[in-house]
């Protein structure tokens, strides 16, 4: 089963519509149906990291074209930090900042 076809039945199974998807993400409901169509490599990595968060998947698994849960363990940024001491909520944070970068510091 094609990526994108898995995360239709995801958003469907959790939020019921994409519809609901969208208003809950922020994503418009004209880009999540693109993404079903054109495939998800065509996204922006602020809507890749905003799926992946909504849904509790792993971004790096879904840029494989795997549909996965994500895991609270971040093993690039444990490099420089260790993200695994932080607690659930902290790791959230974590995330939203490091979508805030994406998007401010994008090269498209």
């Amino acid at each position: 089963m094609p990526v994108e076809q898995e995360l239709k039945n995801l958003i469907l199974k959790k939020y019921r519509s994409i519809r609901a998807f969208s208003e809950e993400t922020g994503i418009p409901y004209s880009t999540i149906d693109s993404i079903f169509k054109r495939g998800i490599a065509n996204s922006s990595v602020s809507n890749i990291i905003k799926i992946c968060r909504a849904l509790g998947i792993d971004a790096d698994s879904l840029g494989d074209g795997i549909v996965e849960p994500r895991t609270k363990e971040i093993t690039a940024a444990a490099a420089h930090f260790n993200i695994n001491k932080l607690t659930p909520e902290g790791i959230d944070r974590y995330m939203e900042f490091m979508e805030f970068l994406a998007e401010k510091y994008s090269r498209e």
